[in-house]
């Protein structure tokens, strides 16, 4: 198993290096969160770096999709179309209504001819919602996420949730990682967040991330976390106080490296008692 690119600026950092491939990875959100611009990003990124890359959409055309609103991303280079890197295809609505096998077969002859590195699904809760019953989208996703281990890919997968729905999907635990990317109306503001819900067999940075969509894409800003200092040892050897008959009291002293207040009401002589201490270890080097 090898560490790549997540392709969104800012997003590596919380991943701590990128996204482990093989392994499947579910970008899950409410409408307008910016899924697709994710999911096209990550793809654009990973073929101008050498990977092959294949694209399956279930909503929409994804040659239009790519000459109509992710073209406006600078982001966005056709030459990679031209080139073969990546390779755009639909999910007819007869092949989404026809039963589970012809649509698993559908990707799996994609892959078979084309052999890509990478697989995106865009977005895989409408395939399953084609389903008639319940039981159907559980057994679709479960054959379809099984059949997934075996390809030994980087995929991608979108889909349309809240967090109540995330929790009772079958995906919650059939992938290996879920990004899930939220925009929060606050006063007359919108903000996005980004969390990382698992990432199995990674470390990674906890929490919120704020994000924001631009003209360049998707840029997360990673929460600062907060260093952690350096464990040592407490400290076993004990300094005088310089006080007479305080360091009786104390079994020889104060410990090397504690912080001690010394606490009292005016005129009680805790200045004198600083200045003994002082005087002490002035007079010991």
């Amino acid at each position: 198993m090898k560490i790549v690119p997540s392709g969104i600026k800012g997003l590596d950092t919380v991943l701590n290096g990128g996204f482990n491939h093989p392994s499947t990875i579910l970008v899950a959100g409410t409408a307008g969160a910016g899924k697709t611009t994710f999911v096209m990003q990550s793809l654009v990124n990973a073929a101008r770096m050498g990977e092959t890359c294949l694209f399956i959409s279930a909503i929409s055309e994804p040659v239009a999709m790519m000459e109509g609103f992710v073209s406006s991303y600078s982001f966005f280079d056709y030459s990679l179309l031209e080139q073969k890197k990546i390779r755009l295809f639909n999910i007819e609505k007869d092949l989404l209504q026809a039963g589970t096998p012809d649509v698993i077969l559908f990707i799996e002859e994609k892959i078979r001819m084309y052999k890509p590195t990478w697989l995106i699904i865009d977005p895989l809760t409408v395939i399953a919602e084609s389903k008639p019953d319940e039981l159907d989208k559980r057994l679709f996703l479960f054959e379809l996420l099984t059949r997934m281990k075996s390809w030994n890919l980087l995929v991608l997968l979108s889909g349309e949730f809240t967090l109540e729905s995330l929790e009772k999907s079958p995906l919650s635990y059939l992938v290996d990682g879920i990004l899930y990317l939220k925009e929060e109306i606050v006063g007359e503001k919108s903000e996005r967040y980004l969390s990382i819900i698992k990432m199995r067999g990674k470390k990674y940075v906890p929490g919120r991330h704020t994000y924001k969509i631009s003209n360049d894409g998707i840029t997360v800003f990673p929460r600062l976390l907060p260093a952690v200092e350096p464990e040592r040892p407490a400290s076993t050897k004990k300094v005088s106080t310089g006080v007479e008959g305080l360091d009786t009291m104390l079994n020889g002293g104060m410990f090397k490296d504690d912080v001690i207040l010394f606490s009292g009401g005016p005129g009680t002589g805790k200045t004198v008692f600083g200045l003994h201490f002082i005087n002490e270890g002035a007079k010991k080097g």
